[in-house]
C-alpha cells in the first residue's frame, strides 16, 4: 500500500476549476488518486469555513488532489445552491465514491481543518494521521518545508 502510495503525484494545494475543467480534473487523473471536490458559493454559509479547511487538508495530504468550484461556474441549480451548499463531491477512477450536501447539518457554520478532517476519516476517504507511520508523516513535514 505504501508503495501505491508512492507512486501517486503529489499536489499539496487546492485547484480551482473552472466548467470546462470539471471533467477532466476527474476523468484525466490516475485512477487512484482520491479526488474531493468542494461546490461553494461566497454568500453560502460554511463555504468558507470549507475552503480554509480545503487549503490545510491539501497540505496535509499532498496526494490527494483537493479542488473547488463555484456553484455559479458549475452551472447548478439556484435550489441546490440555496439547499445542498456546502457541497463535498469525491472521486476515485472517475467514479463518484462520496458526496456530502450540505456539510454544515454535520459540522455546524464555523468549524476547523481538523473538524473536516475527522469527518472526512470517519467516512473512509483520508487516512487518519495515526494510521500514518512516523517516517512517512517527517516526509510531509519536509515536503511543505
Amino acid at each position: 500500500m505504501q508503495q501505491k502510495a508512492a507512486s501517486l503525484p503529489t499536489f499539496g494545494h487546492v485547484f480551482d476549476l473552472t466548467r470546462s475543467q470539471y471533467v477532466d480534473a476527474i476523468d484525466k487523473e490516475n485512477k487512484h488518486v482520491l479526488i474531493i471536490i468542494h461546490i461553494f458559493e461566497q454568500f453560502v454559509p460554511g463555504c468558507d469555513a470549507v475552503n480554509g479547511c480545503f487549503q490545510c487538508l491539501a497540505q496535509d495530504h499532498p496526494r490527494v488532489k483537493f479542488c473547488r468550484i463555484q456553484s455559479s461556474e458549475a452551472d447548478v441549480s439556484q435550489t441546490f445552491t440555496s439547499k445542498g451548499l456546502p457541497a463535498i463531491l469525491a472521486y476515485r477512477g472517475g467514479q463518484l465514491v462520496a458526496n456530502f450536501l450540505r456539510i454544515t447539518d454535520q459540522l455546524g457554520e464555523d468549524f476547523f481543518a481538523g473538524d473536516l478532517e475527522s469527518f472526512l476519516v470517519e467516512h473512509g476517504l483520508l487516512q487518519s494521521k495515526a494510521d500514518v507511520p512516523t517516517v512517512l508523516q517527517a516526509l510531509v513535514v519536509m515536503v511543505r518545508g
